[in-house]
């Protein structure tokens, strides 16, 4: 990308500095007229440059044109035009992402290190993002800071920290008298009152950093309620007891397992589809499986699946096409380039290509 190239300057417009025209979207737009800061960041000086206002982030390309551009601006009362870019760049949004590499993972409180710290800030000022996207991933990406160092919490830390929550929580709840009624207070919580039950009766003492991060990532918080979010807090028990498992395991076996690793008189809905893409299910039988595993490449990832079962209903096999299917089209319509997709009953099945 040719774009740090350096523009001939016009000496009606600066002596100084050049020029490069940039297609300004809305949201970039309304930054400037509220005088909000924008930053221009990379992740390293060889990746590309990215924009970000206070919430979001935008990468920076370049479209070259053979169209002219004329630029008008007002300069001691005499117009001035320019006619010589031959490109723009362009504003386009982008998922941001967050670099863990070299921060280490705390799998419990005795590893806590002063060796080599690395701030949450630090990591934010080398990471292609806004701030506001940086507070919303750190919790999904298990992302805290212990006495100046950064550390991703391993699941099983966040799980045990989790059930303390829960625990904590739940007795407050049946010493009041709401024991037939807790899964529906779980949705609706006073913060402060969370936080000074957990700190009250917690089993374990961790750091209110530990604490804020897990309730940031399992829970939705609006007008000072929070709500526990079912199906994510599913997804972490079933996930480490699929991981955990050392073989297959009966779907009915496996669900009646799951119930048990929750804390006492905690009852969410429990559905395999909270689980999508960590596990394959055949013959009645359950197992471990990360779409992370798989390849980024479209071909080799389809094969790899038909390598791992020879037919998949279309709910099965989505979780692990997401990724890959960059467009947003329809799961049955996406894989008909790359599989066999035909109706049996009620159901789509999808196998390879003969």
């Amino acid at each position: 990308m040719d774009l740090y190239s350096v523009l001939e300057p016009n000496q009606q417009l600066t002596t100084t500095k050049s020029l490069k025209l940039v297609e300004l979207n809305p949201e970039v737009l309304q930054a400037i007229e509220n005088k909000t800061e924008l930053r221009l960041k990379s992740a390293t000086n060889k990746d590309y440059p990215v924009l970000v206002t206070a919430s979001k982030t935008f990468k920076i390309r370049q479209k070259n044109h053979s169209n002219c551009v004329l630029l008008l601006s007002e300069h001691n009362g005499a117009a001035s035009s320019y006619a010589r870019f031959s490109n723009e760049l362009v504003l386009a949004p982008i998922e941001p992402t967050i670099n863990l590499h070299g921060i280490s993972v705390l799998t419990d409180l005795s590893g806590l290190t002063s060796k080599n710290p690395v701030s949450l800030e630090s990591i934010f000022e080398n990471s292609p993002m806004s701030k506001e996207e940086f507070a919303r991933l750190c919790p999904e990406l298990n992302l805290v800071e212990l006495e100046g160092n950064a550390y991703v919490l391993h699941e099983e830390l966040v799980r045990d920290c989790l059930s303390s929550i829960l625990r904590a929580i739940i007795e407050e709840l049946v010493e009041s008298g709401d024991e037939m009624n807790i899964m529906t207070r779980l949705q609706s919580l006073d913060k402060q009152w969370v936080i000074d039950v957990v700190d009250k009766r917690q089993e374990e003492s961790y750091p209110s950093e530990i604490i804020q991060t897990v309730l940031a990532k399992y829970t939705r918080e609006a007008d000072e309620k929070l709500a526990f979010l079912n199906e994510k807090v599913v997804r972490l028990y079933g996930v480490l007891l699929l991981k955990n498992s050392t073989q297959n395991m009966k779907e009915e076996d496996f669900a009646l397992n799951l119930k048990l690793t929750m804390p006492f008189n905690y009852h969410p809905n429990i559905k395999l589809e909270y689980l999508g893409g960590n596990f394959i299910t055949e013959n009645g039988f359950i197992r471990y499986f990360a779409e992370s595993d798989l390849s980024e490449n479209p071909v080799e990832r389809i094969s790899e699946l038909f390598k791992l079962k020879k037919e998949w209903k279309l709910e099965e096999i989505e979780p692990f096409v997401v990724r890959i299917n960059t467009k947003k089209i329809k799961t049955d319509k996406f894989l008909i380039k790359y599989a066999k997709v035909r109706r049996v009953g009620k159901q789509t099945v999808v196998c390879a290509k003969t």
